[in-house]
């Protein structure tokens, strides 16, 4: 067994005051710890719905951009002469809550609605002295909103909020 000397005397290890102390933690420290660790996960419940939103919207984008990047493959897949003819100038579509198309005679609530036209006129390219007008081009403006009634309609200014509005252009190729 080893003994220290303090003071010239002998004292054991055991019974020593720098041993008197038992491990572990204080109350105060406990009690710090569970604070920090409240804190810490009510602030992480309060970024919840936040984030929830930001994952709901960003869902919401790429949906609608998946709808606009099908409708204007679809146009872009016509001949030129159909995709700028007065039959197929505009059209109406809907799709359900991940942005594939609604067909027709199924049984399913859309989630989007879906409006392309085609805008009449040759489209003006900007250049240095002006503007330079090109029969070639026809804009493709594709209105898309958020909403489960087939009978929605994009002229409502109320509803505005609920539509997204994409524009491409279609070129005619030879």
């Amino acid at each position: 067994m080893k003994t220290w000397s303090l003071h010239k005397r002998s004292v054991h290890p055991s019974t020593s005051p720098v041993h008197a102390r038992r491990g572990g933690f204080s109350l105060v420290e406990v009690l710090m710890a569970i604070g920090i660790v409240a804190i810490s996960v009510l602030t992480v419940v309060g970024l919840l719905p936040h984030g929830l939103e930001v994952s709901r919207q960003t869902a919401d984008i790429a949906y609608k951009t998946r709808i606009f990047q099908q409708i204007a493959s679809e146009y872009q897949a016509m001949p030129w002469n159909v995709a700028t003819g007065d039959a197929s100038r505009s059209i109406r579509r809907e799709f359900d809550y991940q942005g594939a198309a609604v067909r027709a005679g199924v049984e399913s609530v859309p989630t989007y609605i879906a409006e392309a036209e085609v805008v009449d006129g040759a489209v003006t390219l900007p250049t240095t002295g002006g503007g330079l007008a090109n029969d070639n081009l026809r804009r493709l403006v594709v209105r898309i909103a958020t909403s489960s009634d087939p009978r929605f309609t994009f002229n409502d200014s109320v509803k505005s909020k609920l539509v997204s509005v994409y524009s491409t252009l279609l070129a005619r190729s030879n």
